[in-house]
């Protein structure tokens, strides 16, 4: 039954496996991932944390972590070991760069299409 999908298996996409760019993106916004697992491809997503100087970057999905990286090489040499691929956002959020009171940040959409 090779010609038939499962629930475990993707369609093929055309994505990009830029990781440098995709580190810049993760640091703006949660971008959506494919990624090798145990034979499998599994849809995924990017997480950055930043406090002071420390950086780190994850992609996970449900509770499972393929990667963890507390700098932007590592992160890169992750992602091609677990075979990253990502979908070039349309639009872009920024996140205000100092900290705002409760309830008054703004949120600026970039739509690149």
């Amino acid at each position: 039954m090779s010609d038939v999908f499962t629930a475990y298996e993707l369609a093929p996409y055309r994505g990009s496996r830029d990781y440098a760019h995709l580190a810049n993106l993760a640091r703006q916004a949660s971008i959506l991932c494919i990624v090798d697992y145990q034979g499998q491809r599994d849809v995924a997503r990017t997480n950055y944390m930043r406090r002071g100087d420390q950086e780190l970057w994850t992609v996970s999905a449900r509770g499972m972590g393929y990667i963890t990286a507390f700098n932007q090489s590592d992160f890169i040499a992750l992602c091609g070991h677990a075979n990253v691929e990502f979908i070039q956002p349309n639009a872009i959020v920024c996140r205000p760069t100092r900290s705002l009171q409760p309830y008054t940040e703004m949120w600026i959409i970039f739509d690149r299409t």
